[in-house]
């Protein structure tokens, strides 16, 4: 999260205003994690804000859900081929 927009969040919610639908106030544990910027192409900022809006969650937790199941599914496919792999092989070898 920009340094910037964090410290206005910080100020207007002092001020009694809440953030911005989508963004959270940074708490210690969050503020120690890791951050990643990313560019996105036009338009999927958008669909990331409508998908965390119809899921009444964060956009950062929609992104990273979709890593996740990204990741998730390499590695099953990984799997998948190395037991295809090994099946043949042990075919090949009969």
């Amino acid at each position: 999260m920009d340094e910037d927009f964090t410290n206005a969040a910080c100020q207007q919610a002092a001020l009694g205003n809440p953030p911005p639908r989508g963004t959270t106030m940074p708490n210690a544990q969050e503020s120690r994690l890791p951050k990643f910027v990313v560019r996105l192409p036009d338009g999927l900022r958008e669909e990331i804000d409508a998908a965390a809006a119809a899921a009444d969650t964060s956009m950062n937790t929609i992104f990273v859900r979709a890593i996740r199941q990204y990741l998730d599914k390499q590695n099953r496919q990984d799997l998948l081929l190395d037991a295809l792999a090994k099946a043949a092989e042990n075919t090949a070898n009969e």
